[in-house]
């Protein structure tokens, strides 16, 4: 008889929180839908081409999940000059139960992207997903063997890693980025092998742009250094940093071998490290370099090295 009373005590409690969990899932899944409608409009407000199916509620008992069917979203000017495009074949927005304090974004299926002038390029990962912190205004993108299959050769990201915290003031992104698969830029650039590692952090405040802890681990390269940009009158990044290379010798015995330099040439730019190297933290000989940016150019001291090309203007730019 005891029995039987407990049984029908549990099975009630059992009803109960399947209902309570079912009226939850409805309430986030409609949470879910005003919030995707509010991201579009948003997006679309300010000049984001985008087009999807209707979104589709799953993930019932654990989680409220929408899935979006091809997604395709672009900006002809954000970011860089020609914008940005994207393309996934299905993506899945999902709030939790357990967290629900975190938006979990996850691409499945083929996907595409295009950068700047850029050719539109198929992406591939193992893993890829997005976490967005509704309450404290954060942002965590993670990706695992991210490919881009670009010509002659793919692009491949061992592990990257992004976070974004917004502030009334500032806008934070940290990065870390491992096993990135640069060798070579055509025939004519050499480079110093593969990027084993990177990491930054970029600070936007008013107009200003705080770059530090920037570390790249790239061949046989060691590059650390940080600065600040602004806006030049026109809107174009204006600024002063410094950069510290280690590895250098070893990098010039690499392009002789590779018949890129002649020894006479490698000797010569030795002599040159040598009045201007100091022994480093890790114990490899290090030189350091002041930075500028002006007027589209860069210089390290009074010589320009590289030449920037037109971007978006910096004028306006806010966290």
């Amino acid at each position: 008889m005891m029995a039987r009373r407990w049984g029908k005590i549990i099975c009630a409690v059992a009803a109960c929180l399947v209902l309570v969990d079912a009226v939850m899932w409805l309430l986030a899944v409609d949470r879910l839908r005003d919030s995707w409608r509010d991201v579009l409009a948003q997006a679309q407000a300010r000049g984001w081409m985008i087009a999807a199916q209707a979104p589709v509620a799953e993930g019932w008992p654990w989680a409220a999940r929408l899935r979006v069917d091809g997604l395709e979203m672009s900006h002809p000017q954000q970011f860089v000059p020609g914008g940005v495009a994207f393309g996934v074949e299905k993506l899945l927005v999902e709030l939790p139960f357990l967290a629900p304090t975190q938006l979990v974004v996850v691409p499945q299926g083929r996907m595409h992207g295009r950068i700047g002038r850029m050719s539109d390029t198929p992406l591939t990962a193992t893993s890829l997903s997005l976490r967005a912190g509704l309450v404290d205004h954060s942002m965590h993108l993670a990706a695992q063997a991210l490919t881009a299959q670009t010509l002659p050769e793919p692009l491949a990201v061992a592990r990257l890693a992004l976070d974004l915290r917004q502030t009334s003031d500032t806008l934070a992104l940290t990065g870390v980025v491992d096993g990135l698969g640069l060798e070579w830029l055509g025939e004519q650039v050499p480079l110093p092998g593969p990027v084993s590692h990177l990491a930054f952090t970029a600070i936007l405040g008013h107009e200003v742009l705080t770059l530090r802890d920037i570390a790249v681990d790239w061949g046989k390269l060691g590059l650390t250094g940080g600065g600040t940009l602004h806006a030049d009158a026109e809107g174009q990044p204006e600024g002063d940093g410094r950069l510290a290379i280690a590895g250098a010798d070893a990098l010039l015995d690499d392009l002789v071998a590779l018949g890129r330099v002649t020894p006479q040439n490698a000797a010569t730019a030795k002599i040159v490290l040598g009045f201007l190297q100091r022994r480093g933290a890790d114990g490899r000989m290090m030189v350091e370099l002041p930075l500028r940016v002006h007027q589209g150019q860069v210089f390290a001291g009074q010589f320009p090295i590289a030449v920037l090309p037109p971007m978006p203007p910096m004028t306006g730019m806010r966290p």
